[in-house]
């Protein structure tokens, strides 16, 4: 018998116990792939509708321009019948501006969608007047059907690019979403079992082996590590961690394993919580958003007021046709105050200008912060070293006695050649750059955070910080650890060679 008061990975054991072959299954659905799913399938709608209006609206424009269609007069059945097709297409095409507009007309209000609907529908509302009524419409044989159907066209492109552009955003917040980890190597008092994330519990023991994924926040009870945490603060060099240290979830662990115990779960977690910020800074409104917002609010009631009154100012004080002349420029007020402009550019201005920022790991706090970067004149930094390129480089060598400063190099590089830390790369680009040659090591050993030791011809080599030396007996002249200090002052990371407990030098 089982009772949810026992940990998964207890029941787990249990059952592989028992000769059966259990997996614990991960059951939940994170929100941002179903947003993302749904966001395609909004772009693909939008593509068909835009493709089906403008097929429509293209064809009734050149079929009539070009004289391929017969005259109203002419023909009065085969206008209907296009009006016909039109009702069809607009209801297809443009249904969620009219449903949009007629919830807002229930609650007395009005908004985008009201000047969307009022105008198409108002361009193919006047076209079957036309066609059932010619003889009160003299001189007006323009039918503007074409236009009640192309105007949705437009308007679904547009939509379909808003959304791609919304769509674009939350891929940022899905690559900061896929720097979590799936699985766990959960230890219990009958073993170690893997088991999903989302199932571990505070005070879980977690081992984390080298090239992993730091699982979950947690603390070190086990074990001596380096960790990389440039997703979380940029800087390219691994931090070492031990007992007693705490470690995020999404980092990467470099060097060794480790035990940690789980501090915090879901929602709490420090990624987690960028995530959330990342959110809520897309959906937040700067002041100009704020502005568009009361602008909006009176845009459309005053349009609707303009467009009466043009259509009053036509019929009593135009030429004749006068009812044609009236209808015709009412419709052009409507249709011309598309609402795209003022009521997308800037929500989609903020979704994409967050997004960019978290592909490049700049985090936006909010959109007011974003705004106001448009006025920055200086930017403070306060830590040496963090604007950086990214790629650790030897910019300093600095011998000890007579020792070449070539020779310091090339043993440095022998004895990160066969290292994974960052610095690494660094020496062994710069002894190719001098085309310095590499000797092969024996007995090579790394110790995270310390440094590295290997032996040649009898004589051990030593590689790493000041303290790592000192306890290996390595005397460090007062000169050269006044430079040290110095250069690190600078945002230089000080590592020191020393041959046969003598030193060398530091680069």
């Amino acid at each position: 018998r089982v009772s949810t008061a026992e940990h998964p990975a207890d029941v787990l054991l249990r059952l592989n116990d028992l000769g059966y072959q259990a997996t614990l299954e991960e059951t939940y659905a994170d929100p941002a792939v179903e947003q993302a799913s749904e966001a395609r399938r909004e772009i693909r709608r939008s593509w068909q509708r835009a493709i089906v209006a403008g097929v429509v609206g293209f064809g009734l424009m050149a079929g009539e321009m070009s004289g391929l269609f017969p005259h109203l007069h002419q023909s009065r059945g085969f206008w209907a019948g296009a009006a016909l097709v039109c009702l069809v297409t607009m209801y297809f095409c443009g249904r969620n501006y009219f449903i949009g507009a007629w919830k807002q007309a229930r609650h007395g209000a009005a908004n985008m969608d009201t000047l969307v609907a009022l105008g198409t529908g108002a361009a193919w509302l006047s076209s079957v007047l036309v066609i059932a009524f010619p003889r009160f419409f003299p001189g007006a044989g323009h039918l503007y059907l074409d236009a009640s159907v192309m105007i949705l066209a437009f308007l679904q492109l547009g939509h379909a690019l808003e959304t791609r552009a919304k769509r674009t955003t939350s891929e940022a917040i899905s690559a900061l979403i896929g720097l979590r980890a799936t699985t766990a190597q959960v230890t219990r008092s009958a073993g170690q079992v893997t088991m999903p994330v989302s199932l571990l519990r505070v005070g879980d023991l977690v081992r984390v082996r080298p090239g992993e994924k730091v699982p979950i926040d947690g603390v070190i009870t086990e074990g001596r590590t380096t960790i990389d945490e440039s997703m979380l603060t940029g800087e390219p060099l691994s931090v070492a961690r031990e007992v007693g240290d705490t470690v995020t979830g999404g980092t990467m662990n470099r060097s060794g394993a480790f035990v940690l115990r789980v501090s915090r779960l879901g929602e709490e977690t420090t990624l987690a919580r960028i995530i959330r910020m990342v959110r809520s800074a897309q959906i937040s409104k700067p002041p100009i958003g704020r502005l568009v917002d009361r602008i909006s609010s009176v845009f459309v009631p005053i349009v609707i007021v303009i467009a009466a009154t043009t259509f009053a100012f036509w019929l009593f004080m135009g030429p004749e046709p006068r009812l044609a002349f009236a209808l015709t420029t009412a419709i052009a007020v409507l249709v011309i105050a598309c609402p795209c402009a003022l009521g997308l550019a800037t929500p989609i201005a903020i979704m994409v200008g967050t997004s960019r920022a978290a592909q490049a790991n700049v985090l936006i706090r909010n959109s007011d912060a974003l705004q106001s970067a448009s006025r920055l004149t200086h930017i403070v930094v306060d830590k040496t070293g963090t604007l950086t390129e990214g790629r650790p480089a030897v910019t300093a060598i600095r011998p000890a006695g007579s020792v070449a400063e070539d020779q310091v190099l090339e043993w440095a590089a022998s004895l990160e050649s066969g290292s994974e830390h960052p610095l690494a790369e660094a020496v062994l680009a710069a002894q190719a750059q001098r085309g310095l040659p590499l000797h092969r090591l024996g007995d090579f050993t790394a110790v995270a955070g310390r440094g590295v030791r290997g032996v040649h011809g009898g004589r051990t080599y030593l590689l790493g910080s000041d303290r790592s030396l000192v306890e290996e007996g390595v005397d460090l002249p007062a000169e050269l650890r006044a430079e040290a200090q110095r250069l690190a002052e600078l945002g230089g990371t000080p590592v020191w060679v020393a041959g046969e407990g003598a030193l060398m030098g530091l680069l």
